[in-house]
Order: C-alpha cells, then sequence, then structure tokens
C-alpha cells in the first residue's frame, strides 16, 4: 500500500506542479509560480517520508518504487502493488 501511495502521490504533484506552472505562465500571475515552488518542496517531503524502507528505514528515495530489497538492510520490500 505504501508504495503505491508514494506512486500516485508524487504523480499527483507532478500534475499540480504543471498545471501550476502552465497558469502561471498563462496569466502572467506570479503566486501560482510560487504555489508551484511549494508544490514540488510537498513533493519532496512525500519522497522523504513515505520512501523508506520498512524494516531499516533508511531512506530508498526515488528508487522505491523501483527496486523489491533493501539495498541497506538486504530485506524484501513488500509487493503489494503488482
Amino acid at each position: 500500500m505504501k508504495r503505491k501511495l508514494l506512486r500516485y502521490s508524487v504523480l499527483a504533484m507532478c500534475a499540480l506542479i504543471a498545471v501550476l506552472l502552465i497558469t502561471c505562465s498563462a496569466t502572467g500571475n506570479r503566486a501560482f509560480g510560487y504555489w508551484a515552488i511549494a508544490a514540488v518542496a510537498a513533493a519532496f517531503l512525500i519522497v522523504i517520508i513515505l520512501g523508506r524502507c520498512p524494516h531499516c528505514g533508511k531512506l530508498l528515495g526515488y528508487a522505491y518504487s523501483r527496486v523489491r530489497y533493501c539495498p541497506f538492510c538486504g530485506d524484501k520490500l513488500d509487493d503489494d502493488d503488482k
């Protein structure tokens, strides 16, 4: 569940950032650009919070959705989202 949540959260944040940047460019309103910067920071926080090994707690980052075993402790990551 956590891997799927991480993947969809990051995809949603990327879509939000794209919409905010397009709106900022189209309207010339800098506030949308600032919101896009805040969304980038939120996306990083999501990866930092959810992108950890459930066994050792080390940060896996963006590789979390691609790896099957933790590179730090070697334990198998849950494959609940095949």
